[in-house]
């Protein structure tokens, strides 16, 4: 995880929402990716990324298999249903869709040794160099390379992983 506002405090500004939503516009004409550019979360708004991202962390540890399939259901619970994925209850309800026991994950997620897995992931992608999401890194020997930072279409991509392939 890379932590793209983690450990944010300030509550979101009009300013800062419209920004946001700015980025989304990109990437939605990049990729067709869905949001709804409405997005009223409610007031008092912080938009901090520690956890959900602690939350697919938590889901990592519990059942790797589903660790992507939580992320993206996270992401679209954000983004499309904008639901404030901020709060453990909303992210307990998310994990229990895949058959995850929310005492389990609470017990898990609310647990210092999960805080700093996550604080780990996050120093992980700062020294990796990642600046954008999504970045795409990738093992060349005991060597991790930048393959790709930002959204890339799939033509562009695999001709960059088939560069490391020859």
């Amino acid at each position: 995880m890379g932590g793209l506002r983690p450990y944010t405090k300030k509550i979101m500004t009009s300013e800062l929402r419209e920004y946001i939503i700015g980025h989304w516009h990109n990437v939605y004409k990049k990729s067709g990716q869905h949001f709804d550019f409405g997005f009223k979360i409610g007031e008092g708004f912080v938009y901090d990324t520690e956890p959900p991202s602690r939350a697919v962390v938590t889901v990592r540890e519990i059942n790797k298999d589903l660790e992507f399939k939580v992320l993206s259901e996270i992401q679209k619970s954000f983004y499309v249903d904008i639901r404030d994925i901020t709060k453990c209850s909303v992210l307990a309800d998310i994990v229990a869709n895949f058959g995850i026991e929310k005492a389990l994950f609470l017990e898990l997620f609310n647990s210092d040794e999960l805080k700093t897995l996550t604080k780990k992931d996050f120093n992980s992608s700062q020294a990796f160099g990642v600046r954008s999401f999504p970045t795409l890194i990738t093992r060349v020997g005991k060597k991790l390379e930048v393959v790709c930072e930002g959204y890339q279409s799939f033509q562009n991509l695999e001709s960059k992983l088939k560069s490391f392939i020859n």
